[in-house]
């Protein structure tokens, strides 16, 4: 794999997320979620394939939906974990909300990525096996360094927020 390819890997994960969201976002199932979030509360922030915008958080949960609603996105095989379902949305709604350069966005996600593929490699997609879902458990890390590095954290306030993120995993 020569250099260039290497580096234009994360892009092509974040394109496939993105073309996976706008074909699951013609299906029921989308647009049920859209129904739902928009119940909530009004917001800017938007939502691949529809013209809603929702808040923050609900934009980035129906990016999610949509990203893996199909089950066609990327999984790393050694932890089983579909990284860019949870990674990409992070990077694309915390880049929105800091007004962060799209280089910005593309250096979160490869972290968040990074992060969250080696702690699931160590799993070795054990956690399903103990009625985890590694995607819900391994990929919160990586959106919290994606979150986190987007908005500037310093490196113990994102060790702070890698705790939080195993609180939560954990369910404490």
């Amino acid at each position: 794999v020569t250099g260039v390819q290497t580096c234009a890997l994360p892009i092509y994960l974040m394109l496939d997320g993105a073309g996976i969201a706008c074909a699951s976002s013609t299906f029921g199932f989308a647009r049920r979620t859209i129904a739902a979030l928009s119940t909530f509360e009004a917001g800017a922030c938007p939502v691949i394939g529809f013209a809603d915008t929702l808040p923050l958080r609900d934009a980035v949960l129906a990016n999610g939906v949509m990203v893996h609603g199909l089950d066609f996105d990327d999984t790393h095989l050694t932890g089983v974990v579909h990284v860019t379902s949870s990674c990409f949305p992070t990077a694309l709604g915390a880049a929105w909300a800091a007004q962060r350069s799209g280089r910005d966005m593309l250096t979160a996600y490869v972290l968040g990525v990074e992060a969250a593929a080696r702690i699931g490699k160590v799993a070795k997609g054990e956690m399903n096996q103990l009625g985890f879902h590694p995607t819900g458990v391994v990929a919160a890390f990586g959106c919290a360094l994606i979150a986190g590095k987007l908005e500037g954290l310093t490196r113990e306030q994102l060790v702070m927020a890698q705790g939080i993120a195993l609180s939560m995993a954990a369910g404490t």
